[in-house]
C-alpha cells in the first residue's frame, strides 16, 4: 500500500469514530476484528488507486448497542456476565373465590321441563288442580233418646233397665247415682252393655266429697268422663258432673256456647245433669240445697245463643216430674225407692208411684216431645 492510501483508510476511521462520538454512542472494538477491517479498506483503497475498480466487500459492520441498552457488566476475566432480573419481593394479592350460589339446572324427565321460577321439573302438560269435593251438608235426622237417674240392681230396677232397652233408642242417658253398691259391675252388666250410644255421668253416690267413695268416684270418672258436650243433627247436648269442679265446667260450657262453630244450625240445647237447676214443690231435694250448681246453670243461660231451646234435665229427686214449659225436668225413678212430691202451677206434674224413664222425640226440624214410660212399657204421661 501507499502512503497515500494509508492516510486515506486513516482518515475515513477517524471519520467513523467521530460520528460514533458525536451520537454519544458507546463503541467497543473487537481488536481482530478492526485489524481485518483496516486490511479490507487497505486493500479497497489499493485497489482504487492501482486498478481503478472498486471491489465488492462485505459491509463493515461495527456491533453498536442501542442508545437505551446499557453495556453487559464485565467480570474479572473479561467475559460478559449474564444480567440479574430484579426481584420482586411484593407478595401478590390473594384473589377471592368466586362462589356460585345458583343451584345446578336439575336433568328433567322426557315428559318434564324445567321451571326457572320453581327451579324444578314439572310436567310438560300439568293438569288442573281437581275441584275439591265439598264437604256435604249434614241431613237432619229425627232422633230418640231415654234419660234415667237412681238406678238400681234390683227388680224395680232391672225391669227399668229391661224395658228402656227395647226402646231401642238413638241415645240413652244415665244421670248418675249408678247402682248405689261398691263398685260399678252391675251397671256395667246392664246399661254399660247398650254400648257407645250410651252416655252416663256420675251423682252424689260415686263422689268421695258426698256419699260415694275414691275408689267409686275414680271408677265412675274413668268410666263416664266428668263433663262434655256432642252434637246430633240440631240438638246439642252438655253433661255435667254436679259433684265435680263447677267453676271450670262452667268456664269450658261458657266458651263452648261462645263457639259458633258449636252453636251453628242447633234449635235445641239438652243440659244432663244428676243435681236439677230447678225443682217443683215438695221435692226431697230441692234445688236451693245444692246452690253452687244452680248459679252455675244461672250463670250459663245468660251465654246461650238467642233462639236455642233450651232443656234442663236431671235426676237426684226418686220420681217422675216436669214444669209446665217443659224446660225442666226430673226423671229418678230408676228403681230405689221413691221420694215425695208436690205440684203447682209452674209444675203441674210429678209422679211418685211409677218406676220408669224419660224418652224424648226430636223431629228433624227440632220439635221435642216428651213422654214417661214405666217398666211395663205403659206411657205415665
Amino acid at each position: 500500500m501507499s502512503s497515500n492510501g494509508k492516510v486515506l483508510g486513516l482518515t475515513a476511521l477517524a471519520v467513523a469514530v467521530s460520528v460514533a462520538l458525536s451520537l454519544s454512542v458507546t463503541v467497543i472494538f473487537n481488536y481482530t476484528y478492526v485489524n481485518q477491517q483496516f486490511t479490507n479498506i487497505y486493500t479497497l483503497i489499493a485497489g482504487i488507486k492501482d486498478n481503478q475498480t472498486v471491489t465488492t466487500s462485505p459491509p463493515i459492520i461495527i456491533n453498536i448497542p442501542p442508545s437505551n441498552q446499557s453495556v453487559p457488566p464485565t467480570n474479572q476475566s473479561g467475559n460478559q456476565s449474564t444480567p440479574v432480573p430484579p426481584v420482586n419481593n411484593t407478595p401478590p394479592k390473594p384473589v377471592p373465590p368466586v362462589v356460585n350460589n345458583t343451584p345446578p339446572i336439575p336433568t328433567c324427565k322426557t315428559d318434564e321441563i324445567y321451571d326457572p321460577v320453581t327451579k324444578e321439573c314439572v310436567a310438560k302438560n300439568p293438569q288442573p288442580s281437581p275441584t275439591p269435593t265439598p264437604t256435604p251438608t249434614p241431613i237432619a235426622q229425627a232422633i230418640t233418646f231415654t234419660a234415667v237417674g237412681d238406678i238400681e240392681g234390683d227388680t224395680a230396677g232391672t225391669a227399668v233397665y229391661n224395658q228402656l232397652k227395647k226402646q231401642n233408642a238413638t241415645y240413652d242417658f244415665v244421670l248418675g247415682d249408678l247402682g248405689y253398691a261398691k263398685d260399678l259391675t252391675w251397671f256395667k252388666q246392664t246399661y254399660g252393655s247398650l254400648g257407645d250410644k250410651m252416655y252416663c255421668v256420675g251423682g252424689n253416690h260415686e263422689s268421695s266429697n258426698e256419699d260415694g267413695t275414691a275408689a267409686l268416684q275414680a271408677e265412675a270418672l274413668k268410666y263416664c268422663g266428668n263433663s262434655y258436650w256432642f252434637k246430633s243433627g240440631v240438638n246439642l247436648f252438655f253433661f255435667f258432673n254436679t259433684n265435680g269442679d263447677l267453676d271450670a265446667q262452667r268456664v269450658a260450657a261458657d266458651k263452648g256456647l261462645h263457639n259458633t262453630t258449636i252453636t251453628a244450625g242447633v234449635k235445641n240445647l239438652f243440659i244432663i245433669s244428676h243435681k236439677p237447676y230447678q225443682t217443683g214443690p215438695n221435692q226431697h231435694h230441692p234445688a236451693t240445697e245444692a246452690p253452687k250448681v244452680v248459679a252455675m246453670f244461672a250463670s250459663l243461660e245468660k251465654s246461650i245463643p238467642t233462639g236455642i231451646k233450651t232443656y234442663y234435665i236431671s235426676g237426684h229427686n226418686h220420681v217422675m216430674a216436669q214444669s209446665v214449659d217443659k224446660k225442666f225436668t226430673t226423671t229418678g225413678a230408676g228403681g230405689r225407692s221413691h221420694y215425695t212430691c208436690g205440684v203447682n202451677a209452674a209444675f203441674p206434674f210429678c209422679d211418685n208411684v211409677h218406676f220408669g224413664f224419660l224418652k224424648v222425640n226430636v223431629t228433624a226440624t227440632g220439635q221435642v216431645t216428651f213422654q214417661f214410660i214405666d217398666y211395663n212399657g205403659k206411657t205415665v204421661k
